[in-house]
């Protein structure tokens, strides 16, 4: 089990250039990658996104990328032009006095500076690809880490809410006898004066049993459970085990509503206590 936070990071350097990376994994429904590096590497951005694809299912992910030149090769170009049309303008102005040097230079358009021999994008990628692999395995030794501190507090909670289903389940007994004696309190009350009393309650108790006995949620209940124990040993479970989340706790509501035994309503909030632990626990996990 993957957690969808996690953080790693590397630098290195190699020629002429230095480069240094960070990945940070967040929370998220779908997998979002946003790769931030500098613009003239912008078509590394589709084999980031790629190595990306391969570790993360789902998760937002944000990987950071600074590339820069140790030794950057500057060629200097003096615009005679521009300087000449400046003395000719200052000594219209002023004959007399000559314009300094150290003035010309800070003049807009006199100096220009270009860069020569920029690395390409191949030799920026060549760099990055030696740290990009070994720095998404520890962004994903990190999110194990995680996910197995998750799967240990879910399976814990787990265990707690599959108690208490075996609690419900024992109380089922009771269930029934607490619903047989209220139909028949209720129908001896208003059918004390009629023949044939104890027929009529017993066809109507047998029709409310089936309507009112929780057998069929225990048992689906219980198939959940066991499907979230299965389901957790994989991998990748956080949506499978967000979906019987949502099944548990439909019939677990449906239990609450048709039981009124206080005992299994007790069971009842313990384990929508336990379930929503999980649910917690489960919005971290990939």
């Amino acid at each position: 089990m993957r957690s969808m936070t996690g953080f790693a990071c590397a630098q290195t350097e190699n020629g002429g250039l230095s480069l240094s990376l960070e990945i940070k994994g967040y929370n998220s429904r779908f997998l979002e990658i946003s790769v931030f590096l500098p613009p003239q590497y912008g078509e590394m951005e589709a084999k980031i996104r790629s190595c990306i694809e391969k570790v993360c299912i789902r998760g937002k992910v944000e990987v950071y990328i600074k590339i820069k030149e140790k030794h950057e090769n500057i060629s200097v170009y003096i615009n005679k032009d521009a300087v000449n049309a400046y003395i000719k303008a200052a000594k219209e102005l002023r004959p007399d006095e000559t314009l300094p040097l150290s003035s010309i230079f800070t003049m807009q358009g006199v100096v220009e500076a270009q860069k020569t021999d920029a690395p390409s994008s191949a030799a920026a990628w060549e760099l990055l690809s030696e740290i990009l692999e070994k720095t998404l395995c520890r962004f994903d030794l990190e999110r194990r880490r995680e996910g197995d501190a998750a799967k240990k507090e879910i399976e814990k909670n787990a265990n707690i809410l599959r108690n208490g289903a075996m609690r419900i389940t024992g109380l089922l007994p009771e269930v029934k006898e607490l619903i047989k004696k209220n139909i028949r309190e209720r129908f001896l009350d208003v059918l004390a004066n009629e023949e044939d009393v104890e027929r009529k309650i017993f066809a109507e108790s047998a029709s409310l049993l089936m309507k009112w006995t929780i057998e069929e949620e225990i048992t689906r209940l219980n198939g959940h459970l066991e499907a979230f124990s299965q389901e957790i040993e994989k991998s990748s479970p956080g949506k499978r085990l967000e979906f019987l989340c949502q099944e548990i706790n439909r019939e677990i509501n449906t239990i609450s509503s048709k039981t009124p035994l206080l005992e299994v309503s007790r069971a009842v909030v313990d384990c929508k206590e336990m379930l929503e632990n999980i649910r917690e626990q489960l919005r971290n996990v990939e």
